[in-house]
């Protein structure tokens, strides 16, 4: 994982993805993964967080990647309406505790 990017890279082979990402009232939003090329591999399921209703949720999505050799890739998470103060997400604010607003999982199938 590139922290300055955000993209995460793997080698050869064959992935089983789970990733998700939360939203807070910025009506119909999606998560997906891309290359670094920014082909589209996974699009995970529409959501909606709506504005009118101060509510929170996930788009979140899986799916099976094969690379014949080391390939990038990115979360990426697009939202209907711009909120730049919460949009991707509202702090919980439980002390020094880590705040989580995405999420990606990998397993190696082979």
């Amino acid at each position: 994982l590139d922290t300055s990017t955000g993209e995460f890279s793997m080698s050869a082979g064959t992935y089983l993805i789970y990733f998700s990402a939360i939203a807070f009232d910025v009506n119909n939003h999606r998560a997906k993964i891309v290359t670094d090329g920014g082909t589209d591999k996974i699009f995970g399921n529409n959501a909606r967080a709506a504005a009118a209703d101060s509510g929170m949720n996930l788009s979140m999505g899986w799916g099976v990647v094969s690379n014949s050799s080391s390939e990038g890739y990115f979360l990426k998470h697009t939202c209907q309406t711009t909120k730049a103060t919460t949009g991707l997400g509202q702090d919980m604010n439980f002390g020094s505790e880590l705040e989580f607003f995405s999420q990606v999982i990998i397993f190696r199938m082979d």
